[in-house]
């Protein structure tokens, strides 16, 4: 009977032997696991804090960006309405011009008429009179042709302006 506590032990030993050493094997892959776990976890940390940099040095720029997108975009309209003012004045100008030339050529009619009424030749004057007259309406007619051509390539540049500020 002791042989057969003696060969119990002896199993009993050996199975516990062999078990702690499958414990132990466990034990030493799960230390394995956890130390590539915290290495990989620093690793992610890392990552995380220079992603978190980064996309902060990238929102400060997008947010320059912006500030100078609005600023070009103001100094636009500005330039815009510049113009805008600009092609007024010069049409106003224009038509200025315009109505002196017609007056200085309405004087310097009635300068003739004058000149030939003192000379007795009232028909004369009637003919140079009607042929001034027809001289600044198509004198009118053109002007206001070219006034109607330059307004039409004004509104179109306008428009080309808008659609590019767009």
């Amino acid at each position: 009977m002791c042989r057969f506590f003696t060969s119990q032990q002896q199993e009993s030993s050996g199975l516990i032997d062999e078990e702690f050493t499958v414990a132990r094997l466990y034990i030493s892959k799960m230390k394995a696991e956890v130390k590539t776990m915290v290495k990989r976890s620093k690793q992610l940390e890392s990552s995380q804090a220079e992603s978190s940099q980064k996309l902060e040095e990238t929102e400060s720029d997008l947010t320059a960006c912006k500030l100078r997108i609005s600023q070009c975009e103001a100094k636009i309209k500005s330039l815009s309405d510049s113009l805008q003012n600009v092609e007024h004045k010069k049409r106003q100008l224009e038509e200025n011009v315009d109505l002196l030339n017609d007056e200085i050529v309405r004087i310097r009619a009635e300068e003739r008429v004058n000149a030939m009424e003192k000379e007795n030749e009232i028909q004369s004057a009637n003919e140079v009179k009607e042929a001034v007259e027809k001289q600044i309406q198509s004198h009118r007619e053109a002007h206001q042709k070219q006034i109607s051509s330059l307004r039409d390539e004004l509104d179109s540049k306008e428009k080309l302006i808008t659609e590019l500020q767009e």
